[in-house]
């Protein structure tokens, strides 16, 4: 009886686990699907704050827009306590639907959101890193 309930606590925690990152992965795709228009506003270096308006980057090409929808990656990562290198903001129809904020250095590459009353910490793409990188030279 002993092993039933260990191989059935087994098999419920392996589904458990698994089924979350699968469901993280499908609420982001559901919730940014109708995405058009993103923010990104560069923090000001060693701070969490902007001070010149030009480093809020306003992007509507639908492409770019779906570049960065697919920088966040399926991998795990740590809740890295070295601060954000900026933040990206994702509007429906001018609507902001999503807050997500983004380091891009090379030890602590992530991004951090919430899902439902979750918060979640994902790597970010090389191809995400390399875009981001880009946005935060402007």
């Amino acid at each position: 009886m002993k092993t039933l309930f260990r191989l059935y606590f087994v098999l419920t925690a392996m589904i458990s686990f698994s089924g979350c990152d699968e469901s993280v992965k499908n609420a982001v795709e559901k919730q940014l699907i109708e995405v058009n228009q993103v923010k990104i506003y560069v923090f000001d270096e060693g701070k969490e704050t902007i001070s010149n308006t030009e480093n809020v980057i306003t992007i509507k090409n639908q492409d770019s827009v779906n570049m960065l929808k697919e920088s966040i990656s399926d991998l795990p990562a740590d809740f890295y306590k070295c601060g954000y290198s900026g933040a990206i903001e994702f509007f429906k129809n001018n609507e902001s639907i999503s807050n997500m904020s983004f380091n891009i250095m090379p030890d602590c590459n992530h991004i951090v959101f919430r899902v439902k009353d979750r918060m979640i910490s994902r790597k970010l793409t090389e191809q995400g890193i390399i875009l981001l990188k880009n946005y935060c030279k402007k």
